[in-house]
């Protein structure tokens, strides 16, 4: 049955209303500082007073003026968020506590920290810039050490772009939560810190850090524990930071060659915690709990949950969590729900609680993959024989023999290696136009390194899981030593097979150059062929979820 394209964007009420609300966010970082709050909120209730007078008399107006509505929300929620945002430069003496682990350029050690006091700067994130020299004799900024320093506070207006195009310093230091640049020349005091003994006694060294930051400050010193058993368990360095990579989020020790190397590749997604990643620890949580039968949806639920804020919350991460729990609560409350109705559900959570993720990269690429592969696949698949779509079955004879069984296997590896490439595929075609606007590469290998990645990258991360599993039980640690073995064979042939497939000719093109205007001309041009491709063809728009 031929597929409407109109009555599929009908059935998803919720991709209107997200986009709606992030075009606010986007247009409220041009004209909020004029608008202001009061602004914002007088446009929205006017446009809310107007679709409640036109009601079903005039369904049009009312509803142009609901989605007008939803497009001033977006507006208020970005004004807010920036409301309590640093606007003049000034100095001011504030104890810091350390949020990440600080880089090295040159003299001077960059790192974020959140004001514990301050008054209105209270609680907010900072860029710090601060002189190694300016640093106690012996002292180590670990995360979680908490220091006292005079701060010269500059505004993220006041933010030098970088010379990478298409790369807005403001927008990504925003989308990471900052709300200000801090540079810290001289007398800094540690307070605090597990790797400097002549501390000050003090019962509380986070005085004044909210609930939800001591939460993930504690999550992100845990994973560093695990990393730590990781490093005990004696694994050569380059296993070691990848799988810290892959399985905990922790990225500090991959090498810059390796990155490259995956970039040029066209798998880096695979060092950088996503979706596949929380769908495999998924799995193997469905085989942890397999004994569990009333609970276990739930049980999974939270600990996945869970996992997320241990690896810092990463908008990838995140979005996929909130899916796999919005369809948990569709399924116990049995009722259908469309996945890209989902997805955009997700997505209107993710920038209500944190409006500046709109300018993520990786909240960018990682829902236009998951839109991509939900409607793009199945289009890239029936490019493929009829034997290898998954509605093909072959006669079984009444005495199977080995050749039959030998068939039926080889067409399942058909069936799989088919709707890999058709997933890689539509992936890349909706990421491509994105990818090469930021970073100025087109990677045209993905395809045969993804092939080995996606086998690679399931055993790792369960093996990794496994390994620290056996490291948290003393008389257990012993075993590691198996794992651990496994874990450096695979991780060898992969990173040879990704620096081999890397080294090919054409397998990235880069110096690409691309301005705004042409990415979404792209954009356009795709969008129009999906419709044809829909309306012309008896493709099936992705299902309900039951």
């Amino acid at each position: 049955m031929r597929a409407d394209p109109r009555s599929a964007i009908q059935s998803v009420p919720m991709a209107r209303y997200a986009v709606l609300f992030m075009l606010g966010i986007v247009a409220a970082d041009g004209v909020g500082a004029w608008l202001g709050i009061s602004g914002s909120l007088l446009f929205m209730l006017v446009c809310l007073a107007v679709a409640l007078v036109a009601g079903k008399r005039h369904r049009f107006i009312a509803s142009a003026a609901l989605l007008a509505t939803v497009f001033g929300a977006g507006m208020l929620r970005h004004t807010a968020s920036t409301g309590g945002m640093i606007r003049h430069r000034h100095t001011a003496n504030l104890n810091l506590v350390v949020a990440n682990a600080h880089t090295i350029r040159g003299k001077t050690l960059r790192f974020e920290a959140i004001a514990l006091d301050g008054g209105t700067i209270q609680g907010q994130r900072l860029q710090v810039s601060l002189l190694s020299d300016a640093l106690p004799p012996g002292a180590a900024l670990a995360l979680g050490t908490t220091l006292r320093a005079s701060c010269q506070l500059s505004p993220l207006s006041d933010t030098r772009q970088s010379n990478a195009r298409n790369f807005n310093v403001r927008h990504w230091l925003m989308s990471r939560g900052v709300s200000a640049t801090a540079f810290v020349a001289k007398n800094v005091k540690l307070i605090h810190s597990k790797q400097h003994h002549e501390r000050e006694p003090i019962t509380d060294p986070w005085h004044g850090l909210s609930l939800t930051n001591r939460l993930r400050l504690h999550a992100l010193l845990l994973r560093q524990d695990l990393v730590a058993r990781l490093h005990a368990t004696g694994m050569n360095t380059e296993t070691l930071s990848l799988t810290a990579a892959m399985a905990l989020g922790y990225r500090d020790t991959l090498d810059k060659k390796l990155r490259e190397a995956y970039s040029m590749a066209g798998v880096s997604h695979i060092l950088a915690l996503s979706g596949m990643h929380l769908a495999i620890i998924y799995q193997f949580l469905v085989f942890v709990f397999r004994g569990l039968h009333r609970w276990r949806r739930w049980t999974i639920i939270t600990v996945l949950w869970g996992f997320v804020v241990l690896v810092g919350m990463p908008v990838s991460v995140v979005r996929a969590a909130l899916m796999l729990t919005f369809h948990a609560v569709a399924t116990s409350s049995r009722r259908r729900q469309h996945p890209l109705n989902v997805i955009a559900l997700a997505a209107f959570f993710i920038t209500l609680v944190s409006p500046a993720a709109v300018w993520d990269v990786g909240f960018q690429l990682s829902f236009l993959a998951v839109i991509g592969i939900m409607v793009l696949s199945e289009p890239v698949a029936g490019l493929f024989p009829d034997i290898l779509r998954s509605d093909y079955s072959l006669p079984t004879p009444a005495k199977p023999r080995l050749q039959t069984y030998l068939l039926k296997g080889a067409l399942c590896l058909g069936r799989w290696l088919c709707g890999l490439v058709s997933m890689s595929v539509a992936a890349q075609a909706t990421t491509a136009p994105l990818a090469a606007y930021y970073f100025g590469n087109i990677v045209t290998g993905f395809l045969v390194s993804n092939i080995f990645v996606v086998f690679a990258a399931s055993a790792i991360v369960m093996v990794t899981l496994v390994t620290i599993l056996l490291q948290l039980v003393p008389f257990l640690s012993f075993v590691s030593v198996l794992p651990v073995m496994a874990l450096e064979a695979i991780v060898g042939v992969q990173n040879s097979i990704v620096n081999t497939v890397a080294s090919w000719p054409w397998m990235c093109i880069t110096g690409v150059r691309v301005n705004l205007l042409q990415v979404l001309l792209a954009y356009v041009i795709l969008l129009t062929i999906v419709w044809r491709v829909y309306r012309h063809r008896s493709f099936v728009l992705p299902k309900d979820m039951e």
